[in-house]
This record gives structure tokens, sequence and C-alpha cells, in this order.
């Protein structure tokens, strides 16, 4: 890749991650309470994301979370930059959503379970298919989730039944 490329690629990612930051700080006459859209984050993923987990909460998880990140831009702070705690908040919050639709789609993607995540309708850990590492990406605003092998040095995993 030509290094000019690279660099459009990284300007127009920043001018949009600026936009977007500072896109708060707008008056707007549909603003959205950040309490409101926080607390509808949290049930979400207490309900479906957390600890054990299905294929049809996590679907409806991930639908949530996008209604969710389209109401994003919706929020609306005070208009001064220095020590704005809301300000802060907003940008935080955009953060968690962006975590949130990272963590319910790597969790869909990985049928099997391990540690704390725990699959209802896949009970079982699979090293044959799962011993990977789960690598969530970002190309062309699309959530992209990807698998990497596990290189095994020292020691083999043990099955846990």
């Amino acid at each position: 890749m030509e290094r000019g490329h690279v660099q459009e690629f990284a300007t127009s990612e920043v001018d949009k991650e600026k936009e977007k930051t500072f896109g708060f700080l707008d008056t707007r006459d549909d603003q959205i309470s950040l309490g409101e859209l926080k607390v509808q984050l949290q049930q979400i993923m207490e309900e479906h994301v957390f600890v054990m987990r299905d294929k049809t909460g996590l679907e409806n998880a991930k639908s949530a979370i996008e209604t969710i990140k389209t109401q994003v831009s919706r929020l609306s702070v005070p208009g001064f930059k220095r020590f704005n705690l809301e300000w802060a908040r907003a940008i935080e919050f955009s953060l968690m959503v962006e975590m949130a639709e990272v963590i319910a789609k790597s969790a869909l993607t990985r049928e099997e379970s391990r540690g704390f995540h725990f699959r209802r309708d896949f009970p079982s850990q699979d090293n044959d298919q799962w011993l990977k590492h789960t690598v969530a990406k970002r190309k062309a605003d699309q959530l992209i989730i990807e698998t990497l092998p596990v290189e095994l040095i020292r020691m083999k995993p043990e099955i846990v039944v």
C-alpha cells in the first residue's frame, strides 16, 4: 500500500471521528438523554450478553445495539469545551456502544462455551473448532469478526466438562 493512501485513509478517519466528537456540542431539536440511552444499553447487555448467552438473545442485543448506535448522534451536551464532563460522558458512551457491538457480535460468532463466555445453545468447549483468538476489525464502517490460530508453546488446553 502506498504511503499516500495510508495518509488519506488516516486523515478521513480522523476527520470522521472529529466530526462525531465535536457533533455532541451541537444543539439539536431531536436530542435524546444520555442517561436514557445508558439505561437501555445496560439493560440489553445484562439481559442478553451477560455470562449466560444464546443465539436469540445475542441477535436481539445486536439489533438493539444498532438502534442505540443510530441514536448516539442525537446526544447533545452544553457547548463549552473546557471542563465539560457531559461532553466526556457522551464521548465515552459512544465508545461503550462500539464495544457492546464488538462483544455481542463476537459472542454470536463463537459457537462454544469457554471461560466467562457461556452459550446455552453451545454448552461445551470445542477446542477443535474454537481454540482461536477472536479478532474484531472495522472495514468501511463494517464490523468484521475474524479468528486467528492460538499458538500453544508450553501448555495444552484442558477439556472442561
